[in-house]
C-alpha cells in the first residue's frame, strides 16, 4: 500500500441552508463512522457557538461556513429564487462567498467535501478542484426539468419565462468564475447540485419531488440519469432519554419550535388527556404553563429510540429526519410546518395515510379535533406500520458507515492523482 493511501484522509463536512439542528445530527453518524475508520473530520456549520450549546463538546474542530444573505429575502416563487437568496444572486455576494470558501478549505485543507444543503460549498468544490459528496433528501437536490422546480406557481415571479430568464442569469454568473478559476462551465442552473457523488438521503415515497425526471447532463441510458436513493439519515439516539408519564391516555411525542402554535398543541394535548413527552428546544414560560400534569417537558433534544416505540402519535413541524423515524416506528403524524419543505414533504405522507396536515395559524381552533380524529382513526397507524414493514431492517446507521466508505474510496482514489475538476457521479 502507497503512503497516500495509508494516510488519515482529511473530510470536510459542510452544512450551509436550513434551520435548526436537523442537518448537524443528520451528519453526526457519518462524522461518527468516518472518525471510526481513522479519518480526520471537520465540521462547518452557519453557528459553531450555536452548535456547541446544543450538543456540547464535539470530537472535531467546527468551522463556521460563508453564508451570504442577500437583504431582500422573502418568500421564493421558484426554487432559482432561494439560490438567489443564498449567495447567488449578485456578483459581489458570489465572488465574496467563493473567496471566503477558498479561505476556509486552505484552513480545513479537505481531501474530500460532503455537502448538506449546501449549494455554495459544491461550487467552491468545482472551482478549487475539492471532489464533493452531496448527501441530501429530495428538496436539497431539486430535480431539473427544464428549469429547477416553481413553488408557488400563483406568484408573478414563477411565470415560466421569468424563472428561465433569472436561472440564465445565475448560470451566467456562476459561469464567469468558472472561466477566471478554469473550471469547467455549467449549461443549466440544476448542474449546481452535481458532485463526483450524489446521495439521496430518503426513501422514494416520502422524496419531496417523486416522480423526478432524468438528469439531463447524463446520457439516455445511463442509470445516472436517477439519483441513487440511500435511505433517511436521522440520529434516534442523541440527547436525553425520556420515560412516559403515568396514566391511561394516548402517549404522544412532541417536537416543535418554542411558540404560541406549541403552547396551543400543548393545552390541546392536556385537555384530551393525553400523557406527553414534549422536546421543546429554549422552551420558554408560555410553553411550561400550557404543559399539563400529564407532561414530561424538555428544553432539548431527547432520544427517539426512547419514545417513539411506545408513541401513539408524533406531532412536529415535519423536518425530514423525525418524518422517516417515525414512520420506521409505524407512528402516525400531525405536523404543523413552518417552511414550504416541511409542508412539501408533509404532503407526500399525507398521501401515503399516515399523517395530516395543519397551518400555525389553525392549531388553535382547529387543532384538538384534528389531534382526536388521527388518534381515533385506525387508517393512519395502519398506514405509518405499512411503510414500517416496508422498510423493516432499516438502519440510518449502516447507510452512514455505507457513506463513509465511499467517502473513503472517492478519496484515496483523487489522492492518487485524479483530476476532481470536472463533476462526473461515481457508481455506488
Amino acid at each position: 500500500m502507497s503512503p497516500v493511501s495509508e494516510r488519515p484522509l482529511r473530510v470536510l463536512l459542510a452544512w450551509e441552508l436550513g434551520a435548526n439542528l436537523g442537518h448537524l445530527l443528520r451528519l453526526l453518524p457519518i462524522a461518527q463512522a468516518l472518525h471510526a475508520l481513522g479519518h480526520m473530520v471537520s465540521l462547518a456549520v452557519p453557528d459553531p457557538a450555536a452548535v456547541r450549546e446544543r450538543m456540547g463538546p464535539l470530537p472535531w474542530e467546527v468551522l463556521r461556513i460563508p453564508r451570504p444573505v442577500r437583504g431582500d429575502e422573502t418568500e421564493p416563487a421558484c426554487f432559482a429564487q432561494i439560490l438567489a437568496m443564498h449567495g447567488f444572486g449578485a456578483d459581489d455576494l458570489l465572488g465574496d462567498a467563493m473567496r471566503a470558501w477558498q479561505r476556509l478549505l486552505s484552513v480545513a485543507r479537505p481531501d474530500v467535501l460532503l455537502a448538506d444543503h449546501a449549494p455554495l460549498a459544491l461550487l467552491a468544490g468545482r472551482l478549487y478542484r475539492v471532489p464533493a459528496v452531496h448527501v441530501a433528501t429530495g428538496w436539497e437536490s431539486p430535480p431539473f426539468g427544464g428549469t429547477l422546480p416553481i413553488l408557488r406557481p400563483a406568484m408573478p415571479e414563477a411565470e415560466p419565462s421569468r424563472v428561465r430568464a433569472l436561472e440564465d442569469s445565475i448560470v451566467a454568473r456562476i459561469n464567469r468564475l468558472c472561466v477566471e478559476h478554469q473550471a469547467p462551465p455549467m449549461q443549466v442552473l440544476g448542474e449546481v447540485f452535481r458532485a463526483q457523488l450524489s446521495l439521496l438521503a430518503t426513501w422514494p415515497e416520502i422524496d419531496h419531488f417523486q416522480p423526478r425526471p432524468d438528469r439531463p447532463w447524463f446520457a439516455v441510458g445511463d442509470p445516472r440519469r436517477q439519483p441513487t436513493c440511500i435511505g433517511p439519515l436521522f440520529s434516534a439516539d442523541t440527547g436525553a432519554p425520556a420515560a412516559w408519564p403515568q396514566g391511561q391516555g394516548p402517549r404522544v411525542f412532541v417536537y416543535m419550535q418554542r411558540g404560541p402554535a406549541t403552547a396551543a398543541v400543548l393545552r390541546h394535548l392536556g385537555a384530551i388527556g393525553a400523557r406527553v413527552v414534549a422536546s421543546v428546544p429554549g422552551a420558554t414560560m408560555a410553553e411550561r404553563n400550557a404543559a399539563g400534569p400529564s407532561c414530561q417537558l424538555h428544553d432539548a433534544p431527547v432520544r427517539l429510540d426512547s419514545v417513539l416505540p411506545q408513541a401513539d402519535l408524533v406531532l412536529s413541524h415535519g423536518s425530514h429526519g423525525l418524518t422517516a423515524a417515525s414512520l420506521l416506528a409505524g407512528v402516525p403524524m400531525v405536523s404543523v410546518p413552518m417552511q414550504m419543505e416541511q409542508a412539501t414533504l408533509t404532503q407526500q405522507v399525507r398521501r401515503l395515510g399516515a399523517a395530516e396536515l395543519l397551518r400555525p395559524a389553525d392549531v388553535e381552533s382547529q387543532g384538538r379535533d384534528l389531534i382526536v380524529r388521527v388518534l381515533g382513526t385506525p387508517s393512519y397507524r395502519d398506514a405509518a406500520n405499512a411503510m414500517a414493514r416496508r422498510h423493516a431492517g432499516f438502519d440510518p446507521r449502516v447507510v452512514a458507515r455505507r457513506i463513509a466508505a465511499s467517502i473513503e474510496h472517492m478519496g484515496r482514489h483523487f489522492a492518487q492523482g485524479a483530476q476532481a475538476s470536472v463533476p462526473e457521479e461515481a457508481r455506488t
